[in-house]
């Protein structure tokens, strides 16, 4: 019975084990290069508003046109233009960023390198127009800062 039961156990640690194919991962065409004189020179096309509706934020942020079918993860260029308190601008850097597309939602993480202080976006995509809430996020949690929109450049 004991070698029954080791044999089940062996039996279940290996199919936990099995491992799962790699996410497709589409990569935004990032061109201007992120930090470059041409990204620089980019139009603003990401605002940040506060719980009140005031913008306190705006940026640029290259989305892929047109977003990917399906499930995958997005890669693309994005960079902070100006910010106002409380904005956490301490919290990200310009670069790359990184988003999962899930259905029609866009979750848009803009510091992956980092998991203590960041900025998170969570919206979908409409129109040319992605909209919904930004997050700022520690390790205490995310909270929720006001709410965001990227227009088509």
């Amino acid at each position: 019975m004991k070698t029954f039961a080791y044999a089940c156990a062996f039996a279940l640690l290996l199919a936990g084990c099995s491992q799962s194919p790699p996410p497709k991962v589409a990569t935004a065409h990032v061109s201007p290069a992120p930090g470059s004189r041409d990204a620089l020179l980019q139009k603003d096309n990401l605002f940040f508003l506060n719980k009140d509706g005031k913008e306190i934020a705006s940026g640029w942020l290259q989305l892929p046109h047109p977003l990917p079918s399906g499930d995958q993860k997005v890669l693309g260029a994005w960079r902070l233009s100006r910010s106002d308190r409380p904005f956490p601008a301490g919290s990200i850097s310009d670069g790359v960023y990184e988003a999962t597309k899930v259905g029609t939602d866009l979750f848009i993480n803009l510091n992956p390198s980092v998991n203590d202080a960041n900025v998170t976006l969570s919206g979908k995509v409409s129109n040319d127009v992605m909209a919904g809430t930004w997050y700022h996020a520690t390790f205490a949690g995310a909270e929720r800062m006001g709410t965001f929109r990227i227009e088509a450049p």
